[in-house]
């Protein structure tokens, strides 16, 4: 198995909003918010916007023709007059879990980091739910730590 990270195509749409699906029904269990429906339809305009170039980037990894991984990140400049900083979001990716253990996801974000030096970012983010253990331990793992810590409350 040889993959390969590549910008992801329009005609990859389908196949990324499909593995975000997939990362939808993983964070569904800690978001009931969350709309399950949103990857195969809203999603198509922020996925092909991304793809496009027109408002971030997305890399696909590809096992074998096949689109086994996304990432999906984006430019942001932080607008705050005490912290004047370029910072590249990680905003979305997965890698289908029959190619888990294969080093993609380090693929993707070792892409990811690239693309964001290259765009003038001075740092990098991804926002991980608390209960996603999981996700915390690969992004430390490559070199993300804990910066700031969201809490919510709902209202019902």
């Amino acid at each position: 198995m040889k993959p390969t990270i590549r910008l992801a195509l329009a005609a990859d749409l389908e196949n990324v909003q499909r593995l975000n699906a997939a990362l939808f029904a993983v964070d569904g269990p800690h978001d009931a918010h969350l709309d399950a429906a949103w990857p195969m339809g809203a999603g198509a305009e922020y996925f092909g916007g991304a793809i496009a170039g027109e408002t971030g980037v997305c890399f696909v990894a590809e096992v074998d023709e096949t689109i086994a991984g996304y990432l999906v990140g984006a430019m942001h400049e932080e607008t705050v007059a005490y912290r004047p900083v370029v910072v590249a979001e990680l905003e979305n990716m997965l890698v289908d879990e029959q190619y888990r253990g294969f080093g993609l996801g380090s693929l993707l974000v070792e892409f990811f980091k690239s693309w964001a030096r290259q765009n003038g970012a001075e740092a990098i983010q991804v926002s991980a739910y608390a209960g996603n253990t999981r996700a915390q331990h690969f992004y430390r793992k490559h070199g993300f730590s804990d910066y700031a810590l969201t809490l919510e409350a709902r209202l019902d």
